[in-house]
């Protein structure tokens, strides 16, 4: 063999060696596919918009953007750290990018009897859910990751 066709060969066993690491095994993942909450019957969809919550998923029900955590990793347990939706309603946050509306979160509904408690994301009570994630990691030594769908 010749010297160029060496450095092909190198070149294409480095080819599939780099899919196969970054690709193997894993579900692909659309643009824009996040987790979402379905209010009417409490469940994780996946599902593709970059519209602001909520959002009609495609079952026709509203769902609200579900940020999902494990600790440390996503391949065990995660939970729900937070939903969260924009009160369109509300006026638009100033700022150099100014908001459509104002960002409420909620807790899991699972440590809220199930209910779906909306509150200012920038209140004292906002912050309380967003260090319960911290918390409940910390608890196990560990780091909080944000999971999407596919991880």
């Amino acid at each position: 063999m010749g010297m160029h066709a060496d450095r092909w060969i190198g070149v294409l066993v480095v080819g599939v060696v780099a899919v196969w690491v970054t690709g193997c095994g894993d579900k692909p993942v659309a643009a824009g596919q996040r987790w979402f909450y379905d209010l009417q019957d409490g469940q994780l969809v996946e599902y593709a918009t970059y519209e602001s919550a909520p959002v009609t998923l495609p079952n026709g029900h509203q769902g609200v953007t579900a940020h999902i955590y494990g600790c440390g990793d996503c391949g065990g347990e995660t939970f729900i750290g937070k939903l969260e939706r924009m009160d369109k309603a509300a006026p638009p946050e100033p700022g150099p990018a100014p908001t459509a509306g104002r960002s409420e979160i909620a807790a899991d509904p699972k440590t809220t009897d199930g209910k779906v408690e909306w509150v200012d994301a920038e209140s004292t009570e906002g912050e309380r859910i967003e260090t319960a994630v911290t918390q409940r990691c910390a608890a196990v030594k560990k780091r909080p990751r944000p999971c999407r769908p596919g991880d």
